[in-house]
């Protein structure tokens, strides 16, 4: 297969509690609806991570693309394009 250096990729991960994040630019993981970018896995399953990142579905859907991840105290961060996203 050839080398393609525009995805899909996973660029950040983070672990907050008992849960692993991971985000970049991947379609849905493990078929779940609003997992492409970024997911979560508690240990037995992948999962959304609330209702997905802002957007999905939209003409600028290819454009969007989890950069890095962050965690501060229990808070999840994420920056994709110009944008930071605070999950609770």
């Amino acid at each position: 297969p050839r080398y393609n250096p525009y995805g899909p990729f996973i660029s950040g991960l983070a672990v907050a509690g008992h849960d692993l994040y991971i985000g970049g630019w991947f379609g849905a993981v493990d078929g779940k609806a609003g997992t492409r970018g970024i997911a979560r896995w508690d240990g037995s399953e992948w999962s959304a991570v609330g209702s997905g990142l802002p957007g999905e579905g939209s003409v600028n859907e290819a454009r969007q693309r989890v950069s890095a991840l962050a965690v501060l105290g229990t808070d999840l961060y994420t920056a994709f394009g110009r944008v930071v996203c605070k999950w609770n």
